[in-house]
Order: structure tokens, then C-alpha cells, then sequence
């Protein structure tokens, strides 16, 4: 009976557990056979959770305590935007024209994964410091700007993928350089600040789920292969964890609650 009892009071995770469970092996399944079409729904679906994030955030800004979320939602805002350009540059796609190549996506994607690592490092300041949301957002719109321009326009962002050889020195670096921010973001969370919502275990899956994509991310060959599939599922449900967290705590009332030393 005790057993059984546990079993009720967890349900919810359970179903948390099993849908994704599912959902990660229709996703490889249909990335076998069909990885753009799986791609493109992946990625789309990372847009929408994207912009769902920064709108329900800066709903939220004039009744925070915190705005720790607040920079969050706004990152994840310009995250869309270029996480927008990867998926129609993708080679393929034949919506942006950038030949056959896979470069362009590749650093499009190595521009987006720095700035949200960077960013959720960065937003720890802001648990209990004030946000001008004008300046983060108009320093936001510079940075993607900079960043979009020195791969499209000026062509000078260092190369992360050539075709015949695979990922390049810069990328895999890179790629490893993320996951130790990421890494240290997770310790953070643990170890100096006595928070509410970071003491969440499914804050902790969010980094967790992060760091597993960058690392199926430095060892793939193949854009359309199964290794580069595990990454995007893995990189989709660590944004739907975020998304769910807030969006919890948002509805308890709780997200923008800090737990005094």
C-alpha cells in the first residue's frame, strides 16, 4: 500500500516521464527516414516554447520581487529569433540561400548556444538586483544583430563545419567551452544562492537536458544523422522544462519568491 500511495502522489511525474519517453523515440524514428521534416517541427517547436517564454515573462515584469525570469525571457526572445534563421538556413530548406553547405546553421547555432549559456549565467545577478528591461533588450537586439552580420554580411564568424571533413577545432571547442558554463551555472544553483525555484530538482534537469544536447552536439559527422537528431530532442525538452517551471510557478504564484539566508 505504501507503495501505491507513492506511486498516486507522483503520478504526474510519471506522465512526465513516459510522454517524453515517447515522444523522444517517435522523434528518432521519424528522424531516420525523414530529418528535415523532423528537424524543421523540432525546431519550430523550440521557436514557439522560445517566444512563449519571453511573453509570459515580460507579462510578469512589474509585479516581480526578483527578475531573474525577467532576463531569462528576454534572452530566450533573441534565442527565437536566431534559433528562427538556423532552421530556415538549414541545409535543404532551400529558403535562405547559402549554397549546399551546412556552415551557416552550424555557426547560427554555435551564436545561439553561447548566448543562452552565457545569459542564464549572467542572470543569477538578477535574483536580487532590478532589471532596466530597456537596456537588456536594446543590448540584446545589438548583440544578435553583430552576431547575424559577421556570418551572413561580413562573413568573419570563425567556420564550425566544412563540408567533407566535419566539425572544425572552433566548434568542437566551443561546444565544450559551453557545456562548462552550463556546468557551472548548475553548481550555482545548488551551492550559493537559497532559492525556491532553484532548488527545483526540474531546474536542475533544464542544465542537465542542456549540457546532454552539447554534448551529442561535439561528436556528430553527419547533419542529417541520428547523433545530431539526439541532440535537437534532447536541446527541445530541456527548453520545455524551463517553459513548465515558470509557467508552474507563475500559476502558484511562487516563481518570483526568494527564501531569505
Amino acid at each position: 500500500m505504501k507503495y501505491l500511495s507513492y506511486f498516486k502522489n507522483n503520478m504526474t511525474n510519471y506522465i512526465f516521464h513516459i510522454v517524453f519517453g515517447i515522444f523522444f523515440v517517435i522523434a528518432m524514428y521519424i528522424s531516420s527516414f525523414k530529418y528535415l521534416m523532423f528537424h524543421t517541427i523540432i525546431e519550430l517547436l523550440i521557436i514557439v516554447i522560445s517566444f512563449s517564454i519571453m511573453i509570459m515573462t515580460l507579462n510578469m515584469h512589474k509585479n516581480s520581487k526578483n527578475d531573474y525570469f525577467i532576463f531569462l525571457g528576454i534572452t530566450y526572445g533573441f534565442v527565437a529569433c536566431i534559433e528562427l534563421l538556423h532552421t530556415l538556413s538549414y541545409r535543404g530548406m532551400n529558403i535562405i540561400d547559402i549554397g549546399n553547405t551546412s556552415n551557416i546553421p552550424t555557426q547560427l547555432r554555435i551564436v545561439v548556444r553561447y548566448l543562452e549559456s552565457i545569459s542564464i549565467l549572467m542572470s543569477f545577478k538578477y535574483i536580487k538586483k532590478k532589471i532596466n528591461v530597456s537596456k537588456v533588450f536594446i543590448s540584446y537586439a545589438v548583440i544578435t544583430a553583430l552576431c547575424i552580420l559577421s556570418i551572413f554580411k561580413f562573413r568573419i564568424f570563425p567556420n564550425c563545419f566544412i563540408e567533407g571533413y566535419g566539425l572544425t577545432p572552433f566548434k568542437i571547442i566551443s561546444e565544450y567551452i559551453i557545456i562548462v558554463i552550463l556546468a557551472v551555472c548548475l553548481f550555482i544553483s545548488y551551492d550559493e544562492y537559497n532559492i525556491n525555484f532553484l532548488s527545483n530538482k526540474y531546474y536542475s534537469y533544464f542544465i542537465i537536458f542542456s549540457i546532454g544536447s552539447e554534448l551529442a552536439f561535439t561528436i556528430y559527422r553527419d547533419v542529417y544523422g541520428v547523433i545530431n537528431g539526439t541532440g535537437h530532442v534532447l536541446k527541445f525538452i530541456s527548453f520545455y522544462i524551463l517553459y513548465s517551471i515558470l509557467l508552474k510557478d507563475v500559476m502558484s504564484g511562487h516563481v518570483y519568491r526568494i527564501t531569505d539566508n
